[in-house]
């Protein structure tokens, strides 16, 4: 037996907000990490100048 067109519809629905809501939590990770990333570099880059390397 076949689920109602309306059903169906609504499980699609339901997955894609899921997915949705799965792909936000991943981007807000990766937009951690780069956070962090871009902290870690400029620390290098601070630490370098001080010890007389130049970055360019």
């Amino acid at each position: 037996m076949r689920p109602s067109s309306s059903k169906r519809a609504t499980e699609l629905s339901d997955e894609g907000r899921s997915a949705t809501r799965r792909a936000v939590e991943e981007l807000h990770a990766v937009e951690d990490r780069s956070r962090s990333a871009t902290e870690a570099v400029g620390q290098l880059e601070d630490g370098m100048e001080r010890i007389g390397v130049t970055t360019a």
